[in-house]
């Protein structure tokens, strides 16, 4: 992936998790529901987990956890 694709792969996995929250459907980041296909490495794994938790942890609306995410990792 190039910054820009990654970039985008982490703004989207934030604003999803912090969906999550707002809708109340986790209620830590360790209970956010991930359907894995069973062939991911362990690094496909936490940095999947990492970006989510991010964005679970930022409280915010989807849309503000994504750009924010979207503009640190741009810099």
């Amino acid at each position: 992936m190039n910054q820009y694709e990654e970039c985008v792969y982490r703004a989207r996995l934030a604003a999803g998790a912090s969906y999550m929250r707002i809708a109340k459907l986790a209620d830590s980041c360790s209970t956010l529901k991930i359907l894995w296909h069973g062939d991911e490495t362990q690094y496909e794994i936490d940095y999947v987990t990492e970006w989510m938790c991010v964005g679970f942890e930022m409280n915010k609306d989807p849309i503000k956890t994504g750009d924010t995410v979207y503009f640190d990792c741009m810099k």
